[in-house]
């Protein structure tokens, strides 16, 4: 049976390429967990705040249909859709219609960060100016010191998913400051090809969306294998559980 130790449930936006494939990847290195995907509709164009929104209201439907193959956890696999909606009522929406416990992106971001204890961080994203202010809020609500902040300013939203790796590698790359971490933000971001040549070059620990709310989603559900080639934040080595 395929997912006989673990099954993930993942909410992907309708344009993302690339959280599915990251997800299935990194799943790929543990015997016994998979992956099953639905995605929330939502049509190719401009990033936008209402874009995000209508992402949220369709969140439900999405877990609804993904919980028929009864996962163990359901992760809500968008980033800013979590940083910009009310996260705590996604989850208690989900959870209360489906029983199955909920991760999102954004907070599980805000978990790995604390178990890796990176205080100063140094952020990349390939987001609009706008969405670099809500993304700023949050962290800095959550505690973090943002010591420098790096993006590429990408207006439309199918784009993102086109980037290279190199993208977001040459991206963190020109972060400068005394940080002690370093977070690349959204799940349509292609990064886990580049977090181990991160972090042996920048000297910190390097963590992505998808990396992130990944890892969340095994340790929610009492997973701690260790994972190796993707940073450090999955070989389990430094985390405070």
């Amino acid at each position: 049976m395929y997912g006989w130790r673990a099954r993930i449930g993942l909410l992907a936006p309708a344009t993302n390429a690339t959280v599915e494939n990251e997800f299935r990847r990194l799943a790929a290195n543990i015997e016994g967990v998979t992956v099953h995907v639905d995605r929330v509709i939502g049509p190719p164009g401009p990033i936008s705040k209402q874009w995000e929104v209508d992402f949220g209201k369709g969140c439900l439907e999405a877990a609804i249909r993904v919980a028929s193959v009864e996962p163990n956890v359901i992760a809500i696999g968008n980033t800013s859709g979590t940083f910009i909606n009310d996260e705590v009522e996604m989850i208690n929406e989900i959870e209360k219609a489906t029983n199955i416990p909920v991760v999102t992106t954004a907070n599980s971001v805000v978990q790995s960060l604390k178990r890796l204890k990176v205080h100063k961080l140094g952020v990349a994203t390939p987001y609009p100016p706008e969405f670099n202010e809500y993304l700023k809020k949050y962290l800095t609500e959550n505690g973090f010191n943002i010591v420098d902040f790096k993006s590429r300013h990408t207006m439309d939203i199918l784009t993102i998913g086109r980037y290279e790796p190199s993208v977001a590698y040459n991206l963190a790359r020109t972060l400068q400051g005394n940080f002690d971490g370093i977070f690349i933000s959204c799940t349509d971001f292609r990064t886990i090809d580049v977090l181990n040549a991160l972090e042996e070059d920048m000297g910190v620990p390097v963590i992505s969306s998808n990396l992130s709310s990944f890892s969340e989603s095994l340790l929610r559900i009492g997973i701690k294998s260790p994972i190796h080639g993707f940073g450090s934040l999955l070989t389990r080595k430094f985390l405070v559980q």
